[in-house]
């Protein structure tokens, strides 16, 4: 410990350059394996101009991984690598072929390349305006209000799209042999990009666990000894092609100059309506990937950044980007977690990556050259299939397994199903900007028929709402105390993408004070899938806080609720639950209590049994009225599960618990346990009620655990009121207490409940 605070000036600097050192390590790694996937990127996006043209993608789609995560840093974004992103990269290779066939767009020898590079950064630089209006305007989390249908149906189109575009270079295939002429197909088949395709498909999915690097990057240098392997073998013709080298960089003013030109050309002009829907399609699918990323990647480190700040962020990397010809870039995941799996876990890293993408194209031009074609295009293939997220792969089980859900839950998953499929389909079979106003229009079709009212029907702490289980004076002193770290919301109606993020916005505004936040679906109608991704990544997000998310009240005891089950269809990954599932609201508040009063020692019994003087019967008795009031005691012991009465038996006893826990049931009409109404810990009395009245029991009392009780009959409490009335006098007067706090706690509980 000495060692720790007297730490001398020059460790401090071992520390700073240990993790400066790590977050190059980081930052390399990242550049290493993103270098080629962004170069893949560029050729895919160009690609409709033609293949000459590859080498301008390829810089077009580095200078967007380098300036962009350089600019969106430094106006804000913390911790996120972005660059070219597939739905981006779609986008722009459409309006490519657009403008590859419009005469405006056409030169002497061919395209003209200026003009259209002009076009893309004049979009580019409208869409990154609008993101910063977004930003500034604090819209930025609207585009959370997109369903999760919509989102899936977006990624799961885009993903069938890039396998599309992928498949060829895989093969080794040329562009103009088709599906539709399977003997030019099989003729045309190069066997070593074939096995250069297949050996990075299988080690993406099964990678090697064994070496500490990123799959990604084990499947691409795998790819590249094989390439090289078989090209050594049997010559560089039959190896297959290889990304172009990197044309020289060039950052001066030919795309503002492009720009005065386009605005110069009428016929150029007439096809500036084409930069609406793209600028708003790279507007909503940047912004909207952006946060998604940002999303994960809070759930992962605990942390929760601002949207707005985000969304202006990436819209300053689009400005930049668009002054030098870059591709649209958006947050992702994957670039991220790769830097942060490697040890880049600060803002440095996000800095360093960028640098490590300006050397390569600046210092190693020819290294593309090296990685085959089919190893990248088998790596965005297998990457595009992990954007089909478990949602859309596991729901078709759940719908074709009759006894999984309830019939209102399996049609409401079907309608939200369904969306997903009409979007997908809307973007393989139109364009992308179509499929995003199909989008939109079903938001509002969800929105409308699920209504934007609060969910939150009431809330309430647990000072004022407590567990029906009543506990020795000392724990019920201690939890009064604090009941503020318990929060109890009712919930009604639809948790849908707009109610769920609502919640989720009321839930982190709690958590100052609040440790523990209950949530009652007993009145929820229903839950979307956004609303069970929102909750599941609410309740990852606190046990990262170290709090907990309890529901209650989903229908039934066990987790073949389908309330439950629609949840869990929406989890992110299947498995465990990152929250608490118990059957009613007084079990929730009885296990949050318990984990406060475990966390602060307060109950210490360790399966010892309470001595008369402990139990609220012996409170304020001297030593000797103890001992005589335990000799007319008589110990019983209960087994688990055992009923000490019934409801209707004879009232003769009252009874005083020194260890194990009691429920008092009302009796039940059929067969089972009846519902239960309080239950009792260890020193406290129960039964009193039948023996001051003289009538029969009102409701059946069932040990929880093996039990032990003294017993006091109402024979020997009359001979107590005869001949030791002041010890009698001090009996009374304790179940006084006891039923005034009792009637205390009920009258907190109406309240809570009347005002909710």
């Amino acid at each position: 410990m000495t060692t720790a605070r007297t730490l001398p000036l020059p460790g401090r600097y071992a520390v700073r350059r240990a993790g400066l050192l790590r977050n190059a390590g980081g930052a390399f790694t990242a550049a290493l394996v993103q270098m080629p996937v962004e170069a893949a990127y560029g050729v895919i996006a160009l690609a409709p101009l033609g293949p000459q043209y590859a080498p301008i993608g390829i810089l077009s789609a580095l200078y967007s991984a380098c300036i962009g995560n350089a600019v969106a840093g430094l106006a804000g974004s913390r911790m996120m690598l972005g660059g070219p992103r597939t739905s981006l990269t779609l986008l722009v290779a459409a309006l490519c072929a657009v403008l590859a066939g419009q005469p405006a767009f056409q030169a002497e020898d061919g395209i003209d390349l200026p003009k259209v590079m002009g076009f893309l950064s004049l979009g580019l630089l409208l869409a990154g305006v609008l993101q910063v209006a977004l930003g500034r305007l604090r819209w930025g989390s609207i585009t959370k209000y997109v369903p999760y249908p919509v989102r899936a149906g977006l990624m799961t189109g885009i993903a069938l799209l890039l396998v599309e575009s992928t498949w060829r270079p895989m093969l080794g295939v040329p562009a103009d042999v088709g599906w539709h002429e399977p003997d030019r197909l099989l003729a045309a088949i190069r066997p070593a990009d074939l096995a250069v395709a297949a050996v990075v498909i299988v080690l993406m999915y099964r990678p090697l666990r064994f070496l500490p690097l990123p799959r990604t990057l084990v499947a691409l240098l795998a790819g590249i000894g094989l390439h090289h392997a078989l090209a050594a073998i049997f010559g560089e013709q039959a190896s297959g092609a290889t990304l172009a080298a990197i044309p020289t960089p060039s950052l001066d003013a030919a795309i503002p100059r492009a720009w005065g030109e386009l605005l110069a050309d009428p016929a150029a002009r007439e096809h500036l309506r084409l930069l609406v829907p793209f600028s708003f399609s790279v507007l909503l699918l940047g912004t909207l990937e952006s946060l998604l990323a940002a999303s994960q990647l809070d759930s992962l480190t605990g942390r929760r950044r601002d949207s707005d700040r985000e969304a202006a962020a990436q819209g300053w990397s689009n400005i930049a980007g668009a002054l030098v010809g870059a591709q649209p870039s958006a947050g992702a995941v994957s670039r991220t977690v790769i830097c942060q799996v490697s040890g880049g876990h600060s803002q440095a890293a996000v800095y360093l990556y960028s640098a490590f993408i300006a050397i390569g194209v600046l210092f190693a031009p020819e290294m593309l050259r090296e990685v085959p074609m089919s190893a990248v295009a088998a790596l965005i293939a297998t990457t595009s299939v992990f954007l089909i997220d478990d949602w859309v792969r596991g729901t078709p089980r759940l719908l074709l397994t009759r006894t999984a859900l309830p019939a209102p839950q399996r049609r409401m998953l079907a309608i939200n199903y369904g969306f997903m499929l009409l979007v997908a389909g809307a973007l393989v079979v139109t364009s992308i900007p179509t499929a995003l106003l199909l989008g939109v229009l079903v938001s509002m079709i969800v929105f409308v028929r699920s209504n934007s009212r609060t969910i939150v029907r009431g809330a309430v702490f647990g000072d004022a709402r407590r567990s029906i289980k009543i506990r020795a004076p000392a724990a019920m002193e201690f939890l009064a105390g604090q009941g503020r770290r318990i929060a109890l919301l009712t919930l009604e109606g639809s948790l849908f993408f707009g109610t769920a993020d609502q919640l989720a916005d009321r839930v982190h505004r709690m958590l100052e004070t609040v440790d523990f936040v209950i949530l009652d679906l007993k009145r929820l109608t229903e839950v979307d899938p956004t609303g069970g991704r929102i909750l599941d990544a609410l309740a990852r997000d606190l046990a990262g806080r170290n709090k907990h998310l309890v529901l209650c009240e989903l229908g039934a005891v066990d987790t073949s609720s389908g309330k439950l089950l629609a949840i869990e269809s929406m989890q992110a990954g299947a498995g465990e639950h990152a929250f608490v599932v118990l059957p009613d609201v007084d079990r929730a508040l009885e296990w949050a209590e318990d984990r406060i009063l475990e966390e602060a020692g307060v109950q210490t019994l360790s399966g010892r049994s309470l001595s008369l003087g402990e139990t609220m019967l012996g409170k304020g008795m001297s030593s000797d009225e103890l001992e005589r009031l335990a000799a007319v005691m008589t110990e019983e012991h209960f087994s688990a599960g055992e009923y000490i009465f019934h409801a209707g038996d004879h009232g003769d006893s009252l009874y005083l618990s020194t260890s194990g826990e009691i429920s008092i049931l009302l009796p039940s009409e059929g067969p089972g346990r009846g519902k239960r109404i309080v239950s009792f810990a260890p020193g406290v009395v129960f039964g009193e009620l039948a023996v001051l009245e003289g009538k029969p029991r009102s409701a059946d009392a069932v040990a929880e655990a093996d039990l032990t009780v003294v017993r006091l009959t109402t024979e020997t409490l009359d001979r107590l009121r005869r001949d030791d009335p002041v010890l009698a006098g001090k009996v009374l007067l304790n179940l006084s207490r006891h039923l005034c706090a009792r009637m205390r706690s009920l009258t907190n509980e109406l309240a809570a409940a009347l005002s909710g």
